[in-house]
């Protein structure tokens, strides 16, 4: 179950060290994706939340490892940094969809095993960061804006009408809108922060009752 809390942290949390061209994350996403993996394997037959993802589990895992590497070499413009962009969106959708998974499957376990541990504020605080966000990508949507400033008509085909429609917005709708959008990123690093201290909480309690259990049954 430790694991499971480690990977939260993992995927929740990011610090980057710039050098140079350089960005490196200190706490790599696909490391807790990794963590996922490894222990799903182990959990799904204790609950039915942990059965059946190890795919997307597995194909999340491979996508933070190109993006890190990507992120890494600090490659933000052309082909490569539209497919990744419209990728984190997609993949975004997956990993909230994932966590939450994950997060009932620690209910079950805990529910089945009657160990009594606080999951309800995790399910609160990870429904606010659903909403949070879907909408601090107010922030991306100027990145698109400005994509198209720097890119012009050498923007990819299939993006550039999506360009070109967000070009006839006003600079001042676009400041008004990035501005909201890192609000939202600033009030959800607090709740990610909350969800990674209640999910180890959650976590560390189980596994200390369990031991306890088990060294009376000895």
């Amino acid at each position: 179950m430790i694991k499971l809390a480690i990977g939260v942290l993992f995927i929740l949390m990011n610090f980057s060290l710039d050098k140079g061209d350089l960005s490196i994350n200190i706490l790599p996403e696909f490391v807790g994706w990794l963590l996922f993996l490894s222990a799903t394997e182990k959990l799904k037959t204790k609950s039915e939340y942990f059965d059946k993802i190890s795919g997307a589990l597995f194909f999340m895992s491979m996508y933070k490892i190109a993006d890190y590497i990507v992120s890494m070499l600090n490659i933000n413009a052309g082909m490569i940094a539209t497919v990744f962009f419209y990728g984190g969106i997609i993949t975004t959708a997956l990993g909230l969809y994932l966590l939450y998974r994950i997060f009932c499957g620690i209910e079950e376990i805990t529910v089945k095993d009657d160990v009594r541990v606080k999951t309800n504020r995790i399910f609160t605080l990870f429904k606010i960061n659903v909403v949070l966000t879907i909408l601090a990508y107010l922030n991306s949507v100027t990145g698109i804006y400005y994509n198209y400033l720097n890119w012009g008509e050498m923007a990819p085909g299939l993006t550039r009408p999506i360009f070109k429609l967000l070009s006839m917005t006003t600079p001042n709708v676009i400041a008004i809108l990035s501005g909201i959008g890192v609000t939202f990123i600033l009030v959800g690093i607090v709740i990610k922060f909350f969800m990674i201290l209640f999910t180890f909480e959650a976590c560390t309690d189980y596994e200390k009752i369990m031991t306890e259990r088990s060294g009376r049954r000895k």
